[in-house]
């Protein structure tokens, strides 16, 4: 029988113990049923001894995008006055006695007792960019919450990042489409729609055609306006998470309550 008193909940997973806050840990069965689910999961994985590796093109995006995101995070806050900040990538899964993680970045002169932090997020598209969202969603709100905690920071930043997405990432997009109107040509009833849906293709995924053109020499694009595209403030939106210690505490509890459910059933 696995002992889960030390058990420490990843940053990224927090959300999905933090619902009903109001009931405390007072939770009926109903209101348990998100917490037990991922008891379950925590039991499995220690079971198994691994955690399945989940991988999308969304999330592949925004690892390999994140130089760009960060660059372009760099070029708004130079052109704020007062915003501009010192990044201090972080390479190391701080870990306290309930929580994990390993955001992107922080200011200050240790991770400890850092000043804030910043983790950027690169949209897929312009529709999932969040340019008229109001609140961060409860994903990335409890995992900065989390970061706050670990490093013991005033406030964690998410940042959203319009970047391109990357060429192979792009080529692929357009290979699935060319097969999938019958490998058109120009001889074709619908190549002339074909091409259309590509300019598109290329509109929605590449915002800074300058950087394209330099990471990419050798690529010829089917579009050839790239007027109105955006500056980098206009691809940028913050959403900051300040501190709050009750939260922080109710977030403690939670760990705590996975912990003797683990302990209780497995």
């Amino acid at each position: 029988m696995t002992n889960f008193s030390n058990l420490k909940v990843r940053a990224s997973s927090m959300h999905r113990i933090m619902s009903y806050l109001d009931k405390g840990n007072n939770l009926t069965e109903t209101q348990m049923k998100g917490i037990v689910t991922f008891c379950h999961e925590l039991a499995s994985e220690n079971y198994w001894g691994f955690r399945p590796d989940v991988t999308v093109d969304t999330m592949e995006k925004g690892i390999i995008g994140q130089s760009a995101a960060v660059t372009l995070y760099n070029l708004y806050l130079n052109s704020q006055t007062g915003k501009k900040r010192i990044f201090k990538e972080n390479k190391e899964r701080l870990t306290n006695d309930f929580f994990t993680g390993e955001p992107d970045f922080f200011v200050g002169d240790k991770q400890r007792k850092c000043v804030e932090g910043f983790d950027t997020k690169c949209s897929k598209d312009i529709m999932t960019f969040p340019k008229y969202k109001k609140e961060l969603d409860d994903v990335y709100y409890w995992q900065n919450m989390t970061y706050i905690d670990l490093f013991d920071a005033d406030r964690w930043t998410t940042v959203y990042c319009l970047v391109n997405t990357p060429y192979y990432q792009l080529l692929k997009m357009k290979e699935n489409l060319y097969y999938k109107m019958g490998c058109p040509d120009d001889s074709s009833e619908n190549f002339e729609r074909y091409r259309e849906k590509i300019i598109l293709l290329e509109k929605n995924n590449i915002f800074d055609i300058d950087m394209f053109r330099r990471e990419n020499p050798n690529v010829d694009l089917e579009n050839r306006d790239w007027t109105g595209l955006k500056g980098p403030g206009d691809r940028i939106k913050e959403f900051v998470v300040e501190r709050n210690d009750e939260e922080i505490q109710m977030m403690r509890n939670r760990v705590i309550l996975c912990r003797h459910y683990l302990n209780t059933n497995f």
